[in-house]
C-alpha cells in the first residue's frame, strides 16, 4: 500500500509541475551574447577594450575583446595579474611587432591576433604566455616561423594563414609536442618545406598546406605525424606523388589533393591508408575509372573526382564502395550520367555531383533507383527546360537540386509530381521570366523552397496569386514596366529592409487582379487542409487550436498520469 501511495504521490508532483509549466514551452535563455562587468572581471577603465562574458560558443567564455580598435601596439595587461581569462582578441587592428613581455601579466587560453600587419616577432614575445592552447595570427607578413612559438609548450592549435611565411624553420616546432592542429594555408614556401619541419608533432592530427605553392612534398616530410587524420594540400602544383609517402599514416581519415595535377593511374598508393574516408582528388588526371581503380580505396565515404579528364566511367565501377555516400564527377563532359553509373550504390548514395558536365537535360534516369540521394548539384550546365515530372525519380523527403547557371527558361506545370517534400530547388541565374508552372498544382510544392534570383521574372496577376498562398517560399525578385511593380521581393521582406516585399505586391495587384478576390495579406492556403487558415495562427481544419509540440506531450501526460490513478 505505502508503495502506491508513492507512487500516486510522484504522479500528482509530475502533474502539477507540467501543469504550472504548460504555458511557457521556450528553450531557457541564456540571456545576450556578451554581458559586460569590468569589475567583477578585473578589467581597469585604462584598457582600451571591452571584457565580457561571450555565449558564443556555448559555454560561458571570459573574454577581452580588442577588436578593431585601431591599436598600433599591444596594450599593458600587467594590471590583469590574478585575473584569469578564457578568449583574448586582438583582431583587425594595425599592431606591427610584438615585443619581449608584450603579454606579460596576462593569463589567457585562446588568443587571436589575425588581420593585423605584424612583421616582427621577438624571440621572447610569447614567453609569458606558455600556457595558451590556441593561437591564430592569420594575415601577417613575416618572413619565417617565429622562434618565440618554442615558448608555447601546451599549444594545441596554430594558424598561421596567410601571413608571407616562405621558410619554416624546425626551431619553431620543436616544442610544440602538444600540437594538434597546424594550418599554415596561403604561404609561399614552394620548395623551402624541409623533410624534418615535424618531426617533433607526434600528436598532430591536422595539418593543412593549401596553396602553399608547393611542386613536391619530400618523402620523409610526413615519417613523425603517425596520428594524423586530417591532411590538406589542394590548390599546389604537385605534379607526382612520392613512393611510400603515406607509409606512416595509419589513421589517416581525409586527404584532400584538389588542385594538383596529379597523374594518377593507380589508386594503389592509398591501399595502405585503411581508415581513410574522405578524398579528393579534383584536377588530377585520371583517364579512366573502373572497379579495379577504385578497390584500393574500400572505405572511403565521399570521393571527389571532379575536372579530372575522365574519358570513361565503367558502368557498376563504384559498386564494391560499400560505405560511399557521396560522389563528385563534376567536369567531365565525355562521362555519361546513366542509371547504370550508379549501380550498386542504390542503397547508400546520399549525394551526387554533376555540374559543369554538359548536360542539357536534367538525367533523372539516373536518380530513379537512388532512394537515399539527398542532394544533386548539377550546376553551369545548358539545361534549357525542366518538363512534366522530371524530379519524380528523387525519392527522399528534404532533397537539394542546385541547377544554378544553366539556360532554363521553360518550366512545364506539373514539374513537381512525384515529389515528396518539402524539397529545395535553386534555380539563380537563369531566365525563368513567368511562376506559371506553380498555379495548376502548386501543392504539388508545398512547404518546399524555390529560389530565383537573377531571373527576370515577370510581377503579374498569376505571380501575385500564386504568392498570396504563401504554401511555399520563393526568393528572388520580380519586374515589370509598370512603377507600381518594379523590382519587388518575392519573398516577405525583414522589418529592417526598406524596399517593399511580396505583401506589397500582393496588396497593390488586388486592385487590378480579378484573380484576388480579396486581399488575404494575413491568410495562407493549407495545402493539408484545402482552405485558407490565419498566417500567424494555429487554427487546424476543424476549427481547433493547434498545440506546440512539448505542449502535446504535456497533455498526453495528463491523459496517461489520470488514467493511472483511476486504476491503482
Amino acid at each position: 500500500m505505502a508503495q502506491v501511495n508513492v507512487f500516486r504521490f510522484l504522479i500528482l508532483t509530475l502533474t502539477l509541475w507540467i501543469s504550472h509549466n504548460k504555458g511557457d514551452t521556450r528553450v531557457a535563455d541564456h540571456g545576450p551574447s556578451y554581458d559586460v562587468n569590468h569589475t567583477t572581471l578585473g578589467c581597469p577603465d585604462t584598457l582600451p577594450c571591452l571584457c565580457h562574458i561571450s555565449y558564443e560558443n556555448g559555454d560561458p567564455e571570459k573574454v577581452i575583446n580588442c577588436t578593431a580598435r585601431n591599436l598600433q601596439e599591444l596594450p599593458s595587461f600587467m594590471a590583469l595579474i590574478g585575473h584569469p581569462f578564457d578568449r583574448l582578441l586582438l583582431n583587425g587592428n594595425k599592431i606591427r611587432a610584438i615585443h619581449k613581455n608584450a603579454f606579460k601579466g596576462l593569463e589567457v587560453r585562446i588568443l587571436e591576433l589575425s588581420n593585423n600587419s605584424i612583421v616582427s616577432i621577438s624571440d621572447k614575445g610569447f614567453m609569458d604566455i606558455e600556457g595558451i592552447e590556441e593561437l591564430y595570427m592569420d594575415n601577417s607578413k613575416l618572413p619565417s616561423t617565429p622562434i618565440s612559438l618554442h615558448f608555447l609548450k601546451e599549444l594545441r592549435t596554430l594558424s598561421m594563414r596567410y601571413c608571407d611565411i616562405r621558410q619554416l624553420t624546425k626551431a619553431a616546432f620543436q616544442e610544440l609536442t602538444n600540437l594538434e592542429v597546424l594550418d599554415l594555408t596561403g604561404n609561399p614556401l614552394h620548395l623551402s618545406l624541409p623533410f624534418d619541419a615535424f618531426d617533433t608533432l607526434e600528436r598532430l592530427r591536422v595539418l593543412k598546406l593549401a596553396d602553399c605553392e608547393l611542386t613536391n612534398l619530400p618523402r620523409d616530410v610526413l615519417a613523425h605525424v603517425t596520428n594524423l587524420e586530417h591532411l590538406i594540400l589542394k590548390n599546389n602544383n604537385i605534379t607526382e606523388l612520392q613512393p611510400k609517402l603515406f607509409e606512416e599514416l595509419p589513421k589517416l581519415k581525409e586527404l584532400d589533393l584538389e588542385g594538383n595535377a596529379v597523374v594518377l593511374e593507380s589508386f594503389k598508393q592509398f591501399e595502405i591508408l585503411q581508415h581513410l574516408k574522405v578524398l579528393k582528388l579534383g584536377h588530377c588526371h585520371i583517364s579512366a575509372v573502373n572497379s579495379h581503380l577504385v578497390r584500393h580505396i574500400p572505405h572511403i565515404h565521399t570521393l571527389v573526382l571532379k575536372h579530372c579528364h575522365i574519358q570513361k566511367i565503367v558502368h557498376g565501377a563504384f559498386r564494391n564502395l560499400f560505405h560511399l555516400t557521396k560522389l563528385d564527377i563534376s567536369g567531365n563532359p565525355k562521362v555519361k550520367v546513366t542509371d547504370r553509373l550508379f549501380h550498386g550504390l542504390e542503397d547508400r548514395l546520399k549525394f551526387v555531383g554533376i555540374e559543369n558536365m554538359n548536360l542539357s537535360s536534367f538525367p533523372t534516369s539516373a536518380f530513379r533507383k537512388l532512394f537515399l540521394l539527398k542532394k544533386v548539384k548539377a550546376t553551369r550546365n545548358v539545361i534549357r527546360s525542366l518538363p512534366k515530372g522530371i524530379f519524380r525519380g528523387l525519392r527522399a523527403r528534404h532533397t537539394e537540386v542546385h541547377l544554378e547557371k544553366n539556360e532554363i527558361s521553360e518550366i512545364e506545370e506539373g514539374v513537381f509530381s512525384g515529389i515528396r517534400p518539402p524539397m529545395k530547388l535553386y534555380l539563380q541565374h537563369n531566365n525563368i521570366s513567368s511562376l506559371a508552372f506553380l498555379a495548376k498544382d502548386p501543392c504539388d510544392f508545398y512547404e518546399s523552397e524555390l529560389s530565383l534570383e537573377e531571373n527576370p521574372v515577370r510581377c503579374d496577376c498569376e505571380a501575385a496569386a500564386i504568392l498570396q498562398m504563401k504554401a511555399f517560399t520563393i526568393r528572388g525578385k520580380c519586374q515589370t514596366g509598370d512603377a507600381i511593380f518594379r523590382d519587388l521581393s518575392l519573398a516577405p521582406p525583414f522589418k529592417k529592409i526598406l524596399e517593399p516585399g511580396v505583401d506589397y505586391f500582393v496588396t497593390a495587384a488586388g486592385d487590378h487582379c480579378l484573380e484576388l478576390d480579396r486581399n488575404r495579406t494575413h491568410e495562407r492556403y493549407s495545402c493539408a487542409c484545402e482552405e485558407w487558415l490565419p498566417l500567424n495562427g494555429t487554427k487546424t481544419c476543424s476549427g481547433e487550436e493547434g498545440l506546440e509540440p512539448a505542449q502535446r506531450l504535456m497533455y498526453l501526460w495528463l491523459i496517461v498520469a489520470t488514467f493511472l490513478l483511476t486504476i491503482i
